[in-house]
């Protein structure tokens, strides 16, 4: 997992997202630009051996493309009481996009593709 370490410090020091953190299960990105306030979670990383006890608490957005891991780590971010969670799956090819899935523990945009 990379680009978790300010949100780290921020709840160290007492501090919580206003907003939703965006974690992405992707490869940690060469943009700086891009990668700025995201969190990656990589191939390599196992999600039920994260420590993800900083985002107790917060509103947190996942995406990625590989359904079992975006599944596994939608389970433990609330195993690790984040507040609410909103995890997406799917992918883009050939300028298409498809959708597989959205997971809310709100139960308010949850979509499952038949």
């Amino acid at each position: 997992m990379r680009g978790h370490e300010p949100f780290v410090k921020a709840r160290q020091s007492g501090r919580k997202p206003a907003e939703f953190v965006l974690v992405e299960l992707a490869p940690w990105p060469r943009d700086r630009e891009y990668r700025a306030g995201r969190i990656f979670v990589e191939a390599s990383d196992a999600i039920d051996r994260l420590d993800l006890r900083f985002l107790v608490g917060c509103d947190v957005l996942v995406s990625g493309s590989d359904a079992p891991r975006v599944e596994r780590l939608y389970t433990a971010l609330q195993r690790h009481k984040a507040r609410r969670v909103i995890a997406n799956c799917g992918r883009v090819k050939g300028g298409n996009g498809t959708l597989d899935f959205v997971l809310d523990t709100e139960e308010v945009l949850t979509w499952k593709k038949d």
